[in-house]
């Protein structure tokens, strides 16, 4: 009974650090009613360049409130909490007013059905 208990204990750490490991989707919405498509790991240093015109979820670097980082061209994002412990979050110097978490799930790659067609015919 008590290995049952220690194996439930594991399996449930490592499920824990896997969900805090891997990249979060985000759609937001900033002060100008815009949708922004987000996504970012606290592990993960890089970020899409500004410039980036793709219609994806943008890569965005995590940058602490008191960092002395020099911003440069790239996606960055900041967060904090308030008094009420909620997360407020400023992507590229702009202040979200809401977002969202978009759950991925992981699809099976499957290869798309072709059709040879002899064009000798």
């Amino acid at each position: 009974m008590s290995s049952l208990i220690g194996s439930l204990i594991i399996a449930a750490f490592v499920g824990y650090q896997l969900d805090e490991a891997k990249v979060k989707k985000y759609e937001m919405i900033d002060e100008n009613d815009n949708v922004v498509k987000v996504q970012f790991s606290s592990k993960s240093d890089y970020s899409c360049p500004l410039s980036c015109g793709l219609d994806h979820y943008h890569y965005a670097k995590n940058i602490s409130n008191d960092s002395t980082e020099k911003e440069d061209n790239t996606w960055s994002i900041k967060s904090s909490k308030d008094s009420d412990g909620a997360v407020n979050y400023d992507i590229n110097g702009q202040i979200m007013n809401s977002y969202t978490v978009i759950k991925t799930s992981k699809t099976p790659k499957s290869v798309p059905n072709v059709n040879l067609v002899d064009l000798n015919d």
